[in-house]
């Protein structure tokens, strides 16, 4: 059974999810899951990397990101080092940036580990060395003001985080096919201002000049999840706004944000945010 990391034990600041170890070298560890995320940048060496069953070699300029509850580990470390920035995924600093013109920053941090060991969708950011360089002088940034501890260290050590998986994402974008990424981030705006109408996924496919097929693979590799789920959840991001902000019903609600079933609305919405709208609505 693989250990699981209690992330007290590894931060800089208490009570503060953003934190850096490094590691040099990298030293036998047994297989492990967390909560947390971990981005992991190799900045020497080279040796194997085991993310729950999937395996595949790693070197100096490799980016990884290990999200919580994936057992991992290395083997077979040749002169292994490397710096892990941890951090809390849910943290709202993240999952509210608008990333919408940046589609290679969900590919980058949240693919699923299969995605890596195949390279499916160019999943693996490797860095060349002057963008590496750029990258380990963010995380010394990160690291200098959790140290300090000066008053607004943890805004600026935020910040300073989102700079480098903003940069990072960069990295991944210019890697992969610029073509492709426009035509997603042109659809994914589209979804994002039409999400009260009905969409048709063929016709938005061909409007990118691509079969549904292609249109699919490419918006999943872009985004690490399907047109239709994005969809959705920006349906019920919509439809949380509502709720809390605007004093709506549920049923009003579920209208404005695109869903003309409200039965169907109060399912989905409870099995993705974990609490019914009403619940939702009162808290």
């Amino acid at each position: 059974m693989a250990h699981i990391l209690n992330i007290n034990s590894l931060v800089l600041v208490k009570d503060f999810l953003i934190t850096i170890a490094r590691r040099d070298p990298q030293a036998k560890f047994p297989r492990h899951s967390h909560e947390f995320s971990e981005l992991v940048i190799i900045t020497k060496g080279h040796g194997t990397h085991i993310v729950d069953n999937f395996e595949f070699s790693v070197a100096v300029g490799d980016v990884l990101v290990i999200n919580g509850k994936h057992e991992h580990e290395f083997i077979k470390m040749e002169n292994l080092s490397l710096v892990n920035i941890i951090f809390d995924p849910t943290n709202p600093a993240l999952t509210n940036l608008d990333t919408s013109d940046l589609p290679g920053f969900r590919s980058l941090c949240f693919l699923k580990p299969e995605k890596h060991k195949s390279c499916e969708f160019g999943s693996r950011l490797q860095l060349s060395g002057e963008d590496l360089k750029k990258a380990e002088r963010l995380v010394d940034k990160i690291e200098q003001e959790l140290l300090s501890t000066k008053p607004g260290f943890k805004t600026i050590a935020t910040a300073l985080l989102i700079e480098l998986l903003i940069r990072l994402a960069r990295c991944y974008s210019k890697s992969n096919d610029p073509k492709a990424l426009s035509r997603i981030t042109e659809a994914i705006n589209y979804l994002k201002h039409h999400y009260m109408e009905q969409i048709n996924f063929v016709k938005l496919a061909q409007s990118a000049g691509m079969s549904p097929r292609s249109f699919q693979r490419a918006f999943l590799r872009a985004t690490g999840t399907s047109a239709q789920n994005y969809l959705i959840t920006t349906r019920l991001k919509r439809a949380a706004e509502f709720l809390k902000y605007h004093n709506c019903s549920v049923s009003e609600s579920a209208y404005r944000a695109g869903f003309k079933d409200s039965n169907y609305f109060t399912r989905i919405f409870t099995k993705y945010m974990k609490v019914s709208p009403k619940h939702f609505r009162r808290v």
